[in-house]
């Protein structure tokens, strides 16, 4: 699992495996520290995952783990993370999806957004402001127990659209600082 890379070094800091880092274009990859890539502003890249149960049409969310840097206590879509060195944008979000939630055997993953986002690590007011190109894929759910890692995840959820879109309306602050924006690119997609 990738809670098992990850060193903890404090409550609030962990040490990432190198990620790719990009420009404004999405070009010219090349390879960071995340801190380093943070502290820069360097614009990263980042997968989505987005698993829909097909009987029901209902979309899991994970809370992200209260003890969590960034966004701790808010929900988030299915599984998501960076784009680690020498993976491309599916095979991290392919990677996410097993170390978050327990899921290996997925079948096809249709990528539905390419998204630019420029946010916050959190709701706070002094939040450092983060830059990521994100790419969201969309899979179903085939079945499997979903075993989430609770170094990064508290609970997951299914959710109606609708349930997800009144969230949104009545209390953004239960949702990652940034998926608003996600939402509204993919939420005719899913």
């Amino acid at each position: 699992k990738y809670g098992e890379a990850i060193k903890k070094i404090s409550e609030q800091e962990y040490e990432y495996p190198n990620i790719i880092v990009v420009d404004e274009n999405d070009e010219n990859p090349r390879l960071a520290r995340y801190k380093e890539a943070i502290a820069n502003g360097w614009i990263r890249r980042t997968a989505h995952v987005c698993l829909v149960d097909p009987s029901t049409k209902k979309i899991l969310l994970q809370l992200r783990a209260p003890h969590l840097a960034t966004n701790p206590n808010t929900w988030e879509l299915s599984a998501a993370g960076q784009v680690d060195e020498g993976e491309t944008y599916e095979d991290a979000a392919r990677r996410e999806l097993a170390e978050e939630l327990g899921l290996q055997n997925i079948g096809a993953f249709d990528p539905i957004a390419k998204v630019f986002r420029e946010y916050t690590k959190s709701h706070a007011p002094d939040a450092p402001t983060v830059r990521a190109w994100t790419t969201v894929f969309r899979t179903e759910y085939i079945g499997g127990e979903l075993q989430h890692d609770p170094e990064e995840v508290s609970e997951v959820r299914w959710f109606l659209k609708e349930e997800i879109e009144a969230g949104l309306v009545d209390n953004p602050q239960q949702f990652e600082s940034s998926f608003g924006i996600i939402w509204s690119k993919i939420k005719d997609h899913v």
